[in-house]
C-alpha cells in the first residue's frame, strides 16, 4: 500500500476535539508509516465550519509538490462531488472509459507521457445522460501514457 486516501467525513462534527480524538487518535498507528490524505465530507462543516477554517489548518494541501506536480492553487480544497470514473480498461484494443456525468456538462480527454503536459484527445465533449463512455487509442510505441478525464 502506497497512500491511503480517507474520502470525505473523517470526523463527526469537525470540532477540534473530534479531529484530535477520532481522526488523528485512530490513524497515529498508520500514518508514520503509509502517508494518508483526506477529502471533505459534510460532517467536517457540521460544527458551523462552512468556510473550513479548521480543516485548512490542520492539511495544508495548498503547499504539496509532487514530482513537478503542483496543487491547484485555486481550489486545493474544493469541495464538490468528485468526477467518478467507474470503468477504465482495454476493450478491443482501446482504452474504455466509463464514468458518472452530468448531462449538457463538458468534458475533456487528455493524454500525457510525464503528467506535465497534457495533450487533447477529446475537446468540449457533451454528456447527454448520467452515464458516459470514451474510447482512447493508446500511441503505439509510446510505453507508458496516462489519460485524464476532466470536466468543464
Amino acid at each position: 500500500m502506497d497512500l491511503i486516501l480517507n474520502i470525505g467525513d473523517q470526523v463527526d462534527v469537525g470540532t477540534l476535539n473530534h479531529w484530535r480524538n477520532l481522526h488523528f487518535e485512530y490513524g497515529k498507528l498508520i500514518t508514520p508509516n503509509i502517508p494518508s490524505m483526506t477529502t471533505v465530507g459534510n460532517h467536517e462543516t457540521y460544527s458551523g465550519d462552512s468556510n473550513l477554517t479548521l480543516y485548512k489548518s490542520l492539511f495544508h494541501y495548498e503547499q504539496l509538490t509532487y514530482q513537478g506536480i503542483v496543487s491547484l492553487v485555486h481550489r486545493p480544497y474544493q469541495a464538490e462531488q468528485p468526477l467518478a470514473v467507474i470503468r477504465f480498461e482495454m476493450d478491443a484494443g482501446d482504452f474504455r472509459i466509463d464514468w458518472d456525468s452530468k448531462p449538457t456538462k463538458k468534458y475533456d480527454l487528455e493524454v500525457s507521457t510525464d503528467m506535465v503536459t497534457w495533450t487533447a484527445l477529446k475537446r468540449d465533449w457533451k454528456a447527454i445522460s448520467t452515464s458516459s463512455t470514451l474510447y482512447a487509442s493508446p500511441t503505439p510505441g509510446t510505453p507508458g501514457e496516462f489519460y485524464r478525464l476532466r470536466e468543464k
